[in-house]
This record gives structure tokens, C-alpha cells and sequence, in this order.
């Protein structure tokens, strides 16, 4: 299992940076059989940025597999530029079902009962 939030690779710092990036938001999500990433980096006038020259999502992925019985999954990241923080949390769906439960007869297109 990938420990998170992963450390900041320097040439992805350096290049947020230089686009004057306040935040950097990474959306892991998964649950089948693929991990799934969103990155975009914030800046003061809330421009989103959403391409990087940095490989983001291979350094975002890399191993975080997206395994699980189906249930959706995943985790929430942002990097702090400014005060030199990391905030993490994760997050899941879980099946719940409800208190009352219906029954109906089947109907079938074209037949007469």
C-alpha cells in the first residue's frame, strides 16, 4: 500500500512555483480495478491550472492500484504552498440499505395475464 500523502517531488515544486501555485489538489479515487487521478493547482485569483510539464500522474498513481470489491473509494489531498503543509483525508461509499423493502408483480411486455 502507497503511503499519503506522498512527499512533493521538487521539480513538480519548482514548477508550481513558478506558476505562482498557492495549492495543488490531488483526487485519488478507485474501487474495480483501476485507480483514477484529478490534479490541478490553484492560484491566488483562483486560475486552475490542469496541465503540468511534470509526469503528475505517474508520480500521483504510483501505486495506488484502485483494487477493491466495487465500492467506491478514494483519497483527497492539497498541498499548501504558501505555509508549507499537506492536508490528507480519505473518504468511501458503503452500501446501506434502507429500512422498507417493496415487492411488485412482474409485467411483461406483450403478454396479457
Amino acid at each position: 500500500m502507497t503511503k499519503l500523502p506522498k512527499p512533493l517531488p521538487k521539480a513538480l515544486y519548482e514548477e508550481l512555483k513558478s506558476l505562482r501555485a498557492i495549492l495543488l489538489h490531488v483526487h485519488l479515487s478507485g474501487g474495480s480495478d483501476v485507480g483514477h487521478v484529478h490534479l490541478y493547482a490553484e492560484t491566488q485569483d483562483q486560475t486552475h491550472i490542469y496541465e503540468f510539464n511534470f509526469d503528475t500522474e505517474g508520480w500521483a498513481l504510483g501505486g495506488y492500484n484502485g483494487a477493491g470489491d466495487g465500492s467506491a473509494y478514494g483519497d483527497d489531498i492539497v498541498y499548501d504552498l504558501v505555509n508549507n503543509t499537506v492536508t490528507h483525508s480519505d473518504w468511501y461509499m458503503e452500501r446501506q440499505d434502507g429500512a422498507s423493502e417493496s415487492s411488485e408483480k412482474i409485467e411483461v411486455e406483450g403478454c396479457a395475464e
